[in-house]
């Protein structure tokens, strides 16, 4: 029996799940949203947002495939204005991914006796990140319901998250009118919240020989491939410090070679850097370069692009707002008597990663998902509540 009782948000999320929303085909969860807020009757502004492709800034278009720069797809702010015993409330934002991974079509989500839920095996569940979505709601409706004094709340529900955080990027969160904010985007039970978030580069080679095209007879050089791998060998990889986890590897090796030909003249390779240390990144960063810059082999020109910061890197614990967000969370969870735990991420950023970038201080908190982008992700029941309540109490010490 779980300490806390949030029926609604059980009964919202598992609602939301079955709304099929593969990255790219939102707009049908904004409209269950939009539907559901105009339901339960709220006093908001809804923003529906349609986003294209094609707006994105150019660094970040570079690392898009061709089909996916012609794509569009819709999100949504909601916005609550402070009651009136509630103006001198800081204004806070909350926030989620309505995204899934794929195979995320069709979920029919499954009870289990041992208190999870889950889907029936054929596709992803989708708690990643509806957990997060069904739980802001809930938790904003029986505020709103309840006459507590509240200020002004902003919801934030992206499209693209799974895309590298795309949909984040065409949010106004400086125009919002926001102090600080929530990302609820993390696995583990509720009561983690992620203090530190790695900083990380793109790395992208191109490798052309001249004066050849792809052929069959493997005698003839030179060759694309074998000069890549050469390459590759002399690239620095894997962890270089492990108390900072700062390292670097690389991610796809691709040749414009064809079925029955061995032989081909063009490779492309990509990579990524990482570390928790924004300078450390950026030493490995100027490695790869002297590297690539001092690659010389008969007929080969190289080119290269090693991107602007991928995912904006962050240590709250270093900052004045960061300590105050990560003390005022661990007092609630401490009130909830709920275990509260510190932690990184080095496996991608978040949605918060953009918006510490535009200078709104934001804190990743866990919502209760485990096993996420595979077809034996789960959730517990009680998470749903109970993060149903730590938003609630969110809210009310803003």
């Amino acid at each position: 029996m779980t300490k806390y009782s949030h029926q609604n948000a059980v009964d919202l999320f598992v609602r939301m799940v079955q709304v099929d929303s593969p990255s790219f085909s939102e707009s049908a969860m904004v409209d269950f949203i939009e539907n559901e807020v105009k339901t339960l009757g709220w006093d908001c502004k809804i923003l529906r947002q349609r986003i294209n492709m094609r707006d994105l800034e150019d660094d970040v278009k570079e690392r898009l495939p061709a089909d996916e720069l012609e794509k569009e797809t819709e999100q949504i702010q909601i916005v609550i204005e402070a009651d009136e015993a509630g103006k001198d409330k800081a204004p806070v934002f909350f926030a989620a991914h309505i995204d899934t991974v794929e195979p995320g079509k069709g979920i029919k989500p499954v009870f289990t006796d041992d208190g999870k839920i889950t889907s029936d095996g054929t596709t992803v569940l989708g708690s990643d990140d509806k957990s997060g979505v069904a739980a802001i709601m809930a938790a904003v409706d029986e505020t709103l319901k309840s006459g507590k004094p509240h200020g002004k709340i902003v919801l934030v529900f992206t499209a693209l998250e799974e895309k590298g955080l795309l949909g984040a990027r065409f949010v106004p969160i400086k125009d919002l009118g926001v102090k600080y904010g929530f990302v609820f985007d993390t696995v583990g039970s509720v009561g983690l919240a992620v203090e530190r978030v790695q900083h990380s580069y793109g790395v992208t080679i191109n490798m052309q020989v001249a004066d050849i095209a792809n052929h069959a007879n493997g005698a003839l050089k030179p060759n694309a491939l074998t000069y890549a791998c050469e390459l590759i060998n002399e690239l620095p990889k894997g962890v270089i410090n492990e108390e900072d986890y700062t390292f670097s590897q690389i991610t796809s090796l691709k040749t414009t070679n064809e079925p029955g030909y061995m032989v081909p003249d063009k490779a492309e390779i990509k990579g990524t850097i990482r570390s928790f240390i924004p300078e450390e990144a950026l030493t490995l960063r100027k490695q790869y370069e002297a590297i690539i810059k001092r690659f010389k082999r008969e007929n080969l020109t190289v080119t290269y692009k090693l991107g602007s910061l991928k995912t904006m890197g962050y240590d709250h614990s270093k900052t004045e707002i960061g300590n105050l967000m990560l003390g005022n969370a661990q007092k609630i969870f401490e009130e909830m008597g709920i275990e509260f735990k510190r932690g990184r991420t080095g496996l991608g950023g978040h949605d918060a990663s953009v918006y510490v970038k535009e200078g709104v201080p934001t804190l990743v908190l866990s919502c209760g998902m485990q096993n996420i982008h595979t077809t034996k992700e789960w959730i517990y029941v009680e998470d749903l509540h109970n993060c149903t309540e730590l938003i609630m109490r969110l809210i009310d010490k803003a």
